[in-house]
């Protein structure tokens, strides 16, 4: 299984920051944390791919992109 899969599985449960992705894919999948480099270049291939969209959300000070399964 990829790491997409495995995110694409995380969003169906509901909308997840990357940050979030990087935690509850680890946490499902086992093993180490993952980078969350890894996570951010798999949600943009699966943005690419028309799988996943994001938006820009505000929480405090700090923009960030959630993201959804489509």
């Amino acid at each position: 299984m990829s790491i997409a899969h495995a995110i694409l599985g995380v969003l169906m449960d509901g909308d997840h920051h990357g940050y979030d992705l990087a935690r509850m894919v680890a946490e499902r999948v086992g093993g180490e944390p993952y980078n969350t480099g890894q996570i951010h270049q798999a949600l943009e291939h699966l943005e690419r791919a028309g799988w996943a969209v994001s938006r820009a959300t505000v929480e405090s000070a700090r923009s960030r992109r959630e993201f959804s399964i489509t």
